[in-house]
């Protein structure tokens, strides 16, 4: 501030200053110069006023400053970069924006960018800055479409594909089109295609695609032999000849038809622009068409010894000459005609063969059973029939018996004769029974017929025990037995956690040894759970948390009764029943079943000196021979659990016993066979019996089932 500022102001009463010494100096000191008059009051007033404004503003300036350097604190460095760069940008959003060497200053935040250019679409898009200090956004700006104009020659209609996409047909303009490379294909009729792969500019130009279609066709003259004939160009009609005509490319079907006249077909290769004249054509005349029809029908016919199928059938015939026909069938006399036709001629030919006929003679009974002849009724046996000799279905038939079919052929001069008796439905279903079953674990069924047998043990036989009573049975009913014993990983599938154990350390638990340690009571719900895979009615049912037999026996899978063990153990195979399972005498040959021999004398008390079966406790089901009918282990390897309940004080009856099944209530049930713990001859016997409950090491079980 200068010196003269700095004075204090004058005083109202002194209208001229005071001037102040002037100090000496150098020759370029301030010179004092006067002052004009200004009033006090004004001087006064223009200071205050000015002593109050400055502090407002540098408070501004300050403010302004702070701001400012606040948001350069708090901004970051964005780049925009395009693909090409725009006319006009705008920065949308934030406090302020701010441009610093090519880059703008921004806040974290949301901001929208609105860019334009000529031949461009205009960009919005929004964006975001983050926190981090320097950052690049990449935009990009798309060129307006270009317009494409398309023409062709010669023709015009030309359909028009940009990128496989239908756009028109010439001529056609301001075809709207994206910017870049693009497929055009022009397409006409009888014209080679045109592509081409060309670029687009886009923004808004004009281009214009001119095409010169090359012909894809030839003309091909026709004539024909009479005239007037139609062209058919792959089946679609053209002109009548003589004609040309403008043919595509290619491999053609051609044809031509003319009414009276057999139908001309050739095929023709056309190249472009090679035009081809073909040779005359002369037409045949058309075939006569015979339709033959014949009494039977499916008789096999013939023209001039070549087969052309069997009655009802359409002959084709070349009219101008004549035509031997045969006609011949299995049981009826052969024919022969004569036939001829005009051009283009339509008949009907009807012929009547005559039946050639034999003799059978049926002699059936019951004498009031129905003959049924392809399933016609031809009254009652026994008569004499005449029938074509052709295959025929004979039948004879009565109610409550089963139907007897057969196919004959009856010969002409030779007499044959057929003699039938009808066998009852239940006869014919047992007639009809198969030897042999499987159950659902695979396990071998044999059949059993009935048949008459003592069971027990007559009074004089040596060791006979007291409920070897001696009674007659009859067995009237055909039934299955098992073949095998029911092994230990047949029973698992039924009960998973059953276990035989071992004794003494020898182990009964193998897979295909006999099943041991079952109780009567679980044998017989394994039964059970066998019919029921094989939906078959229950054998045995649940009362007061015991099973008891189903009366009358049902089919279902069951133990087999006393009876039917004993008649198939020893007499259903016919012949002599043996005292033992292997002969009549002891001891028992080598490997004649598995009895307690000199392999298990440390887990019995009693062997048979000198005898080898090789096993020490149970053996895998039929690892011996069976007996006649087939059965394995009826006698040694364990005895069996018999669906009967024990009763020890049976007598002889005097009368014959039908179908036996024992007792239907007591504590115990029947055990029948020896088993690898018996040596002694009582045991070994086929008679033998036993009885008992619960499982034991040398009990298992086989099942059985009726059959009808």
């Amino acid at each position: 501030m200068s010196q003269t500022d700095s004075r204090p102001p004058a005083e109202p009463n002194d209208p001229v200053p005071k001037p102040q010494a002037r100090s000496s100096g150098p020759v370029d000191a301030d010179i004092i110069e006067p002052v004009a008059y200004r009033p006090a009051h004004e001087a006064t007033g223009r200071k205050q006023i000015r002593l109050r404004v400055l502090p407002a503003v540098l408070t501004s300036v300050f403010s302004l400053l702070a701001i400012l350097a606040w948001y350069m604190f708090t901004a970051r460095a964005v780049t925009l970069e395009f693909n090409t760069p725009p006319d006009s940008l705008d920065v949308q959003g934030g406090l302020l924006t701010l441009e610093l060497g090519g880059r703008l200053l921004l806040r974290p935040g949301d901001y929208r960018l609105v860019a334009k250019k000529e031949g461009y679409y205009e960009l919005g898009e929004d964006f975001a800055v983050t926190a981090q200090a320097s950052q690049s956004l990449n935009f990009e700006l798309r060129k307006l479409p270009g317009f494409l104009t398309v023409l062709s020659t010669p023709v015009d209609g030309a359909s028009v594909l940009i990128d496989d996409a239908e756009a028109g047909h010439t001529p056609i303009t301001g075809i709207e089109v994206e910017p870049g490379p693009h497929r055009v294909v022009v397409k006409a009729d009888l014209y080679l295609e045109y592509v081409t792969d060309m670029e687009i500019e886009g923004m808004s130009h004009e281009q214009t695609l001119t095409t010169e279609l090359e012909p894809a066709w030839a003309d091909i003259t026709v004539t024909s032999e009479p005239a007037g004939a139609m062209l058919l160009l792959d089946g679609k009609e053209t002109d009548v000849t003589p004609l040309s005509a403008q043919i595509e490319k290619g491999a053609r079907e051609l044809e031509l038809i003319l009414p009276g006249y057999k139908v001309w077909q050739a095929q023709i290769d056309v190249v472009a622009g090679e035009a081809q004249t073909l040779p005359l054509v002369t037409l045949e005349p058309a075939d006569g068409l015979v339709s033959l029809v014949t009494q039977p029908t499916g008789v096999n016919v013939t023209v001039d010894g070549r087969y052309r199928g069997q009655s009802p059938v359409r002959l084709s015939l070349t009219p101008g000459r004549t035509y031997r026909l045969g006609l011949s069938k299995a049981g009826y006399e052969s024919v022969t005609r004569a036939v001829s036709v005009a051009s283009g001629e339509r008949r009907t030919l009807r012929v009547d063969l005559d039946a050639s006929l034999g003799i059978i003679r049926i002699d059936a009974r019951p004498a009031d059973a129905t003959v049924l002849v392809n399933g016609q009724p031809r009254g009652t046996a026994s008569q004499v029939l005449t029938l074509p000799a052709t295959p025929q279905q004979l039948e004879v038939r009565k109610e409550g018996y089963a139907s007897y079919r057969t196919t004959i052929t009856p010969r002409p001069g030779f007499d044959q004769r057929v003699s039938v008796i009808l066998k009852t439905e239940q006869q014919a279903r047992i007639d009809a029974l198969s030897a042999t079953e499987r159950t659902a674990l695979n396990q071998e069924l044999r059949l059993v017929r009935p048949g008459r047998l003592k069971m027990g043990a007559p009074r004089r036989e040596r060791w006979r025990r007291s409920n070897e009573i001696e009674r007659e049975i009859e067995i009237t009913r055909h039934f299955y037995i098992s073949t095998r014993l029911v092994t230990n990983q047949e029973f698992r599938q039924f009960l998973a956690a059953h276990s035989s154990g071992d004794v003494m350390g020898e182990s009964l638990n193998k897979n295909q040894q006999p099943v041991v340690k079952v109780t009567w009571q679980q044998a017989a719900r394994f039964c059970n759970w066998l019919s029921a895979r094989e939906s078959l009615p229950a054998a045995y049912v649940e009362q007061n948390g015991k099973m008891v037999a189903v009366l009358p026996l049902t089919s279902g899978y069951r133990l087999p009764t006393e009876a039917e063990w004993a008649w198939a153990g020893r007499y259903a195979a016919g012949g002599q029943a043996s005292l033992f399972p292997w002969g009549d005498a002891m001891p028992p040959e080598d490997k004649s079943g598995n009895f307690a021999d000199i392999a298990a004398q440390r887990l019995v008390a009693t062997m048979i000196p000198d005898y080898k079966d090789g096993f020490e406790a149970t053996s895998p089901v039929a690892s011996f021979q069976p007996n006649a009918l087939g059965l394995y282990d009826v006698g040694g390897n364990v005895a069996e659990w018999i669906h009967d309940v024990y009763s020890g004080g049976a007598v002889m009856s005097g009368h014959v016993e039908t179908d036996p099944t024992g007792p239907t209530t007591g504590e115990n049930h029947v055990i029948r066979g020896s088993s690898w713990r018996h040596a002694k001859e009582i045991n070994l016997r086929l008679s033998y019996r036993d009885y008992g409950e619960e499982g034991r090491t040398d009990v298992g079980f086989r099942v059985a089932r009726y059959a009808n």
